[in-house]
């Protein structure tokens, strides 16, 4: 608690003094720490001190980000106003200059005369006679432009060689990758989740150290091609492809099918081994395909289309590039899909490790109602461990609908007090009261597990089938 203060007050001095860039990183150190401590402190009374005091730090640091905000508009406002003045400059003639020199003469103004200048006659060429015999071919002299160099050399071999990009491809490209950001509510972390510490061993030895020991992981002991995360849905897979971008330092390319797949013909292949290509020239990295089941499908099934075939042929093709013998910056695919058993056997194969990801455990719930409950108030007869055991049977997807409808009770409860009227002149504070242990409970009559036991089953027998953990 004390490097929360200290950071919280060199945050103020930053502020004092105009230093704000310095001042929102202390901001940010702030609510991580608090963050930290609110999800492991157990009293709940100091629990929700942590949550008050946070919720001071990042007023502040919006305020703040106003003022700066404003302070920059207004400079670039009174810039403009500057650009915009112009000088007005007199022409100043000789006359209206003395000499440097007394004894020096001023050049003579130009006297205007009325006289013209001769205007030269046009030459006349005579033409040669329509006798005479044309150059030869041999002394016509044809003067072609350079052609204009690429900046980069590409290979024909894309399964071998690293392809860099032009410009302008890499930066459409890159274009394309933001669109298909995956983070889109704020950076994930192994340890800010309720994953299974075994899960999480797992994918970190499979993921994060071949990049950090490259030279351990060679010959018989060279790293894993692909890994699928198969499961039920909403158990985690996508949050736990988030937990990899964010803690692995690769470089990170989120796929969908929508990325790699083009209405002209030839186009999907070329783009699938574009990806790839990119993967190499910025390995480490890791591709993630989500719903690759979308892609990657049985071959040879009722109606798949030629097009759909080639994609996957390229697809496996690819993969089977990915790492070589001594290249210490591999390629990893990283798949997540709800139905495994419609894969495509090849590509089962390529994706050497298979990892289920189930529901979770008593532990792994309470770290969930920890995590989701980080930001609010909880009354002090809650008990996360009761609440967990109600929740046995659902899904990660599940207990955070739970949570997010118990939060909202509070407000309801308000709400039924008030006329339509009223409504205009709301004031947030009144309903924003701690969570109790009753709108938990309600919580989770009004929501069920959205997965059962036969699909369960389903997975599992799979599993011991094809399951390679």
């Amino acid at each position: 608690m004390e490097e929360v203060l200290r950071a919280f007050g060199q945050a103020r001095n930053f502020v004092d003094i105009g230093k704000y860039q310095l001042a929102f990183l202390s901001y940010e150190t702030v609510n991580k720490k608090l963050n930290n401590l609110i999800v492991k402190e157990k009293e709940i009374d100091l629990r929700n001190k942590y949550v008050e005091l946070r919720q001071v730090a990042r007023i502040e640091s919006d305020t703040l980000r106003q003022v700066a905000r404003i302070e920059s508009d207004t400079v670039a406002d009174i810039l403009a106003t500057l650009d915009g003045l112009k000088w007005e400059e007199t022409a100043m003639t000789s006359a209206d200059t003395p000499p440097s020199d007394p004894e020096v003469w001023l050049p003579l103004a130009p006297v205007k005369t009325s006289l013209k200048k001769p205007t030269p006659k046009p030459l006349t060429v005579k033409k040669p006679p329509t006798t005479a015999k044309p150059a030869p071919k041999s002394a016509e002299i044809v003067r072609k432009k350079p052609a204009q160099q690429s900046n980069v050399k590409v290979p024909t071999n894309y399964g071998n060689v690293a392809v860099p990009m032009p410009s302008k491809t890499k930066e459409n490209v890159e274009e394309a990758q933001e669109d298909e950001n995956i983070d889109d509510d704020g950076e994930k972390e192994f340890d800010s989740t309720g994953w299974d510490s075994e899960l999480v061993e797992m994918v970190k030895q499979a993921i994060m150290l071949p990049t950090i020991v490259p030279e351990f992981f060679r010959g018989i002991r060279r790293a894993w091609k692909g890994i699928c995360m198969c499961g039920p849905p909403g158990t985690g897979k996508t949050m736990l492809a988030k937990a990899v971008a964010t803690e692995c330092k690769t470089t990170f390319f989120n796929v969908s099918s929508s990325t790699i797949t083009s209405k002209y013909r030839g186009d999907s292949e070329k783009l699938v081994r574009l990806l790839f290509a990119m993967a190499r020239f910025y390995a480490p990295s890791v591709i993630f395909i989500d719903e690759i089941d979308s892609i990657g499908s049985q071959r040879g099934s009722d109606g798949e289309h030629e097009a759909s075939r080639r994609v996957k042929s390229e697809l496996l093709v690819q993969m089977d590039g990915c790492i070589e013998e001594g290249n210490d910056k591999p390629v990893l695919v990283l798949a997540a899909t709800n139905h495994p058993w419609s894969l495509d056997d090849a590509l089962l194969r390529r994706l050497e490790k298979r990892i289920y990801i189930g529901l979770p455990d008593l532990e792994a719930r309470i770290g969930l109602l920890k995590l989701y409950f980080r930001e609010l108030k909880l009354d002090s007869n809650v008990d996360f461990t009761m609440v967990a055991e109600l929740l046995e049977g659902y899904t990660s997807a599940d207990i955070s609908n739970v949570c997010r409808d118990a939060s909202l009770m509070p407000m309801r409860n308000h709400l039924k007090t008030l006329t339509i009227e009223e409504y205009s002149n709301i004031d947030a504070s009144k309903f924003d009261l701690p969570i109790e242990m009753e709108h938990l409970e309600a919580a989770i009559t009004r929501i069920s597990p959205s997965v059962n036991d036969k699909d369960i089953e389903k997975y599992k027998e799979w599993m011991k089938d094809y399951g390679a953990e």
